[in-house]
């Protein structure tokens, strides 16, 4: 192991062993009241090396929200390899998204405040800043059906894969966000439209 990979290595812990400590801190209090200074005490590091490390709180909010998207990321794909069927497959693994998602207690704590206007760090980073969630859980989704499903999907049809995807992706923010039905209804409607659009002939050409 060379010194450069093992400094990554006590730098990838530590940014793990950060996140874990403000998790835990966000599913008994508010966000608003979580500092950097109590995360760093519990970590058993200085205020600076947190700053020096994420470079501000909301720096911090966000890595915290990448490795949650990551989990769940998992075991999405996990679940999906449990059916061939593109909607049975879909909605097995959005049913368990939301089910996981409404017994997350930080996350759900962290969504309360959104709603009540108490915090809003984290809001933006589900439903206006693409960058942080919408494009890498849509990036993952489109890589995993293009390997799995590679004759379903056709590039020229209309709507596009990777639009039908990306909406499925804003869709199910939305219904995190804000719940409308029990976990499986909202992912049946969901995998429908979805298997559907992603599917569906849309009246092109093909030669004979």
């Amino acid at each position: 192991m060379t010194a450069g990979s093992y400094r990554e290595q006590v730098r990838d812990l530590l940014r793990r062993r950060v996140v874990q400590a403000a998790l835990e801190r966000a599913a008994t209090q508010s966000w608003e009241r979580v500092r950097m200074a109590d995360v760093a005490a519990d970590v058993g590091v200085s205020r600076q090396t947190l700053y020096n490390e994420f470079g501000s709180k909301d720096a911090l909010a966000q890595a915290l929200l990448a490795q949650e998207l990551g989990s769940i990321l998992d075991g999405i794909r996990s679940r999906l390899d449990d059916h061939q069927d593109i909607q049975a497959a879909v909605t097995h693994a959005l049913g368990w998204a939301m089910r996981e998602t409404a017994g997350h207690a930080a996350l759900q704590r962290i969504l309360s405040e959104a709603r009540e206007g108490v915090s809003n760090t984290f809001l933006p980073l589900l439903t206006t800043r693409a960058d942080a969630v919408v494009i890498p859980a849509a990036d993952t989704f489109e890589s995993y059906a293009r390997e799995r499903w590679p004759d379903q999907l056709h590039d020229d049809s209309d709507p596009p894969p990777r639009a039908v995807i990306e909406s499925l992706v804003r869709l199910l923010l939305s219904h995190i966000v804000l719940p409308s039905g029990t976990p499986e209804d909202t992912a049946h409607i969901l995998a429908a439209l979805t298997a559907k659009a992603l599917t569906a002939d849309h009246g092109r050409d093909r030669e004979a």
